[in-house]
């Protein structure tokens, strides 16, 4: 079985929020580049929770398995001999397990049809997001350029500003769940 803890979203967050108090009183240039590894991190934070949670349903409870094959854009175009039908089922989790871990969690646009189509959870706005997302990718492959090579800055305001954000979004999400013990579920069907 996959685990979900909101928890654990919540602590790495808090510890954003921490570490930008501890750098408070370091030079400029050193803060500036602390800046950019706070603002990946609350990307990683939400990319991971995104990925933890959409596993921790669909690996623990058939229905959501099946809707995650149904909804799953590859495997709609995947053809299954008759023959090999038993064989699958035998490693449908093995399967599944592996396409949920090459998902970019960061393309929300996908993201959204999945838990939309899975779990009936509307991910509303990703427009915001996309862009700091957009960002990060300029930070990781481009050291902090933009396309056309203009250099951009990470401030504090911006971390605090994507914190805000990406706190809310999941929040939102989490309220949106289902919820269910997992044993008392399975015992429903």
């Amino acid at each position: 079985s996959y685990d979900y803890d909101k928890d654990l979203f919540d602590i790495s967050h808090a510890d954003v929020s921490d570490i930008l108090s501890a750098i408070e009183f370091l030079p400029i240039p050193i803060k500036e580049k602390l800046y950019k590894l706070l603002y990946l991190q609350l990307i990683i934070n939400l990319e991971t929770y995104l990925g933890d949670t959409l596993k921790y349903y669909v690996l623990d409870n058939e229905i959501y398995l099946c809707k995650f094959v149904e909804a799953y854009e590859p495997f709609q175009k995947e053809k299954l001999k008759f023959s090999d039908i038993c064989k699958k089922y035998e490693k449908r989790k093995d399967i599944v397990n592996k396409a949920l871990s090459e998902i970019l969690y960061h393309k929300l646009h996908i993201v959204r049809k999945l838990y939309k189509a899975i779990l009936n959870v509307n991910l509303g706005d990703i427009s915001e997001l996309s862009k700091a997302i957009q960002r990060r990718h300029d930070i990781v492959h481009r050291n902090g350029k933009e396309v056309n090579g203009a250099i951009f800055v990470i401030s504090k305001d911006d971390v605090e500003q994507l914190a805000k954000k990406t706190k809310t979004f999941i929040d939102d999400i989490d309220t949106q769940l289902p919820s269910y013990k997992r044993k008392d579920f399975d015992e429903l069907f």
